[in-house]
Order: C-alpha cells, then structure tokens, then sequence
C-alpha cells in the first residue's frame, strides 16, 4: 500500500540518507556529499517555512521517499527522490501523483507546479511526462528540461489508475 504523508521533524535523519545517496546526489543540483549539521539546520527551516511542504511516502509502512514542494507566490517546484531499495517497482510517478494532489488540497493558492530534471535523468523525465507535465524545453540558468503541470486542469486526466 502506498502512502504520502507530512515530513516530520523524526523524519530528518531519513532525509539525510536520502539526500546523501550516491544516485541522488548524481541527480541534485547541489554538488557532493551535505554534512549532517548543514542538513539539519536546512531541514529545521525547510520544515517550518510557509514556503516549503515536505512528505514521506510510505511503502508498506516503509519510508520509501520524499516530495518537497518550494513555494513561490502561485508556483511551486518540486523535488522527489526514491530509496533506493523502492526504484525499479514502477512508485515514483504513483508517489509523485499523490504527493501533487495532498499538496494542491493544502495550498489552494498554487496554480503550477515545476519540475527541473537533468537531461540525462531519463526516469525523472518520464515520470514527469506520464503525470502530463507539459516539456517547457532546456532551462539554461538551471542547466536542466523544465516540465510544468498546471493545477487548474482535472486531477483525474493527469495520471490513470490513481
């Protein structure tokens, strides 16, 4: 059974593995390895912010995952990540559609949500295009392809059998 629920402060050393292992952070946008205080005190602001809504997606009862939503006026960006254990099963776009919809029923005011993958992460990429982002083509500055998702359009048509 699949789950996506509220990060909690319990939740942060989860994180930090999350963050820390090597795929990920072949993926992030920010370089190497993050020491464990720099991400504690990242994850304490990020967890109280008004502009940020994290989520732990449960497999089982296992954390399987994180979403981060960054919130900027009617605009989020999206962050996800898999443990690595989880990848493969066919979950990231499952975990992605749910975190998306928790994420719209708690923040009304967001009308899009982006997404910034590295061209050579081609699952993030698919992921994206099987929700039905619409490809906004290469970001230069973010040296990544922009996918962007418009909330206004009918959850039900963004991914079938969810």
């Amino acid at each position: 059974m699949l789950k996506v629920r509220q990060a909690l402060r319990s939740d942060s050393k989860q994180f930090f593995a999350w963050r820390n292992d090597p795929l990920v952070v072949a993926s992030s946008f920010t370089n190497g390895v993050i020491k464990k205080r720099d991400h504690q005190r990242w994850y304490d602001q990020k967890l109280v912010s008004d502009d940020c809504s994290m989520y732990v997606v449960e497999y089982n009862t296992e954390p399987a995952g994180q979403m981060r939503f960054d919130i900027s006026g009617s605009e989020a960006t999206i962050n996800y990540s898999l443990d690595a254990a989880f990848r493969g099963r066919g979950l990231a776009a499952r975990s992605v559609n749910r975190a998306i919809a928790l994420f719209a029923e708690e923040h009304e005011n967001v009308r899009s949500i982006v997404a910034f993958v590295k061209a050579d992460n081609v699952a993030s990429c698919r992921v994206f295009e099987k929700l039905n982002f619409e490809f906004d083509g290469y970001d230069r500055k973010m040296e990544a392809n922009r996918f962007s998702l418009h909330l206004a359009e009918p959850r039900s048509d963004r991914l079938t059998g969810d």
